[in-house]
């Protein structure tokens, strides 16, 4: 029997001299980057275009970036999902937008550093550049390689670079990025001395972990995007980041978006290949995508607690609170939490709603306001045409939920003592009456002190408390099974089972 080999990743030279469009070089390399594209989502290049002194500018830049203040890398806004700053326990992430200008990177640096940092914007200029150069090499040669050139460039012409900033804090065995593909056309990743990017086989058996032969190689990753528009010749590349080190992981990622529309070319569609994608707008793609991915993590980790695989389910990016049918509101897109709540009543006569973020919770509330199968507890600011505007003590539902929705409305300036104190005792209250079976808690941070649009002064361990408090009342529990024709039909054959027994039974020497 042979032994099975692990997968590789396949490595492809970029180092040579006479790699140009119609070399025999260009030829071979393309056949090589159409070939690994297909099969595995992603291939090493080999380049010698990054010395050890540029290597260690950039990531000594990056750290650089990494140790400024919370409240200056905040400041980081995009237009793009996904995008601006990213804060999280073990990963952060900031990014430039429209990277393949030089304009752009000095309006990130001034942002970063009022006073100026020329290094960091020649150091991030210099490697962005390098790293656009080389997508672009790829580009002709896929394109080169499916007979439609003639498109290259004006595909090249509308792309909009984004250079992302990836740091992973130290981990032991721990997943610290999901296993995704990129939404991009491509991703190219650079990376520091430490590992953690594993990538997917295509069928999904075995993971392959990316160690560069070299500082100055980089691995091209093709995202959603390239898949559409190559209408599934090209498998998108399925990765996650596993972190095992004593070690921060650092990593630059230029991602390849398209301004506008993406459509799959009239020559690569046939019989074998019939057309698997309508033209779509990148960005609406994108902004798509996000919707769906707040929306499943939702209801997926209600699904998982209505199954028992787990007693607590976070999703991190979810609660967005402000989402009416068919209208969204206040920086929200989709509505997760009441998709969540709509799954937990699959299982759960009742499910309680808290919302703490400081901005009332009025479209979970305005979803349930004729039912009393959800009770839906909001503490927030209210007053001064503080948005949403609504919803005072006084606001209590209608119909079967009337007194099943409850608000409690601040002033600015609530500190923790008070708020755990009326916190505790309204939410012991509720469940005591209530007879819930599973708790879904918003926690929004925006209640936090110093917050650029809250008023409240509660701290970190302040909000947590809530946290901790709602967690001693271990909801969801297991569904109740033991219904009353159960217990009566038991009941009955025990006591059958005891009327079978004729008198004690005799008392033996034990000796």
């Amino acid at each position: 029997m042979g032994s099975q080999t692990e997968p590789k990743i396949p490595v492809v030279d970029f180092t040579k001299d006479e790699l140009k469009s119609g070399t025999k070089a260009w030829l071979s390399t393309s056949k090589q980057v159409c070939s690994a594209l297909e099969e595995y989502g992603c291939f090493i290049i080999e380049s010698n275009d990054v010395s050890l002194d540029l290597h260690n500018k950039i990531f000594d830049s990056a750290k650089e970036l990494y140790d400024l203040p919370t409240e200056v890398k905040i400041m980081n806004n995009t237009e793009y999902p996904y995008g601006g700053h990213v804060g999280g326990a073990n990963y952060e992430s900031l990014n430039i937008d429209d990277v393949g200008s030089l304009e752009s990177t000095q309006k990130f640096t001034s942002l970063m550093w009022p006073d100026g940092n020329a290094r960091f914007c020649e150091n991030m200029h210099k490697i962005a550049s390098l790293m656009g150069r080389i997508n672009e090499m790829v580009i002709r040669m896929v394109f080169e390689s499916y007979g439609v050139e003639k498109y290259s460039d004006s595909h090249i012409e509308s792309i909009d670079y984004i250079l992302r900033f990836n740091k992973y804090h130290e981990a032991k065995d721990h997943m610290v990025l999901p296993i995704h593909s990129d939404s991009s056309f491509s991703t190219i990743l650079y990376q520091n001395h430490v590992n953690g990017l594993e990538v997917q086989s295509k069928d999904a058996n075995k993971w392959t972990v990316y160690d560069p032969p070299s500082r100055s190689c980089f691995i091209y990753l093709a995202g959603d995007a390239f898949k559409a528009w190559s209408n599934n010749r090209i498998h998108p590349c399925v990765h996650r980041v596993f972190m095992n080190v004593n070690d921060q992981r650092y990593t630059l990622g230029l991602l390849d978006f398209q301004k506008g529309e993406i459509r799959v070319p009239d020559e690569l569609v046939d019989d074998e290949h019939p057309l698997k994608y309508k033209p779509f707008n990148h960005f609406d793609f994108l902004m798509a995508h996000m919707k769906h991915i707040l929306a499943c993590k939702t209801h997926n980790v209600a699904r998982r607690l209505n199954n028992q695989l787990c007693d607590i389910a976070i999703n991190w990016v979810g609660g967005l609170h402000h989402v009416n049918k068919c209208e969204a509101s206040g920086f929200c897109c989709i509505n997760d939490l009441v998709l969540g709540i709509l799954e937990f009543l699959k299982h759960h006569p009742r499910v309680l709603h808290i919302d703490i973020d400081v901005h009332h919770g009025d479209s979970v509330e305005d979803a349930f306001y004729f039912t009393d199968r959800v009770m839906t507890v909001s503490f927030h600011k209210y007053g001064d045409m503080f948005f949403p505007r609504t919803d005072y003590v006084k606001e209590i539902g209608e119909r079967e939920d009337k007194f099943y929705a409850i608000n409690v409305p601040f002033k600015d300036g609530i500190d923790d003592t008070n708020f755990n104190r009326l916190f505790k005792i309204i939410i012991s209250k509720v469940v005591e009456t209530y007879l819930l079976g599973a708790i879904v808690l918003q926690y929004g941070v925006d209640s936090l002190a110093r917050d650029r649009l809250g008023c409240f002064n509660l701290s970190i361990d302040g909000n947590a408390e809530c946290v901790r408090f709602v967690k001693k009342f271990n909801l969801p529990l297991p569904d109740n099974l033991n219904r009353k024709s159960y217990l009566s039909t038991i009941k009955m054959q025990v006591l059958e089972n005891l009327r079978s027994i004729q008198h004690a039974p005799k008392c033996t020497d034990a000796r």
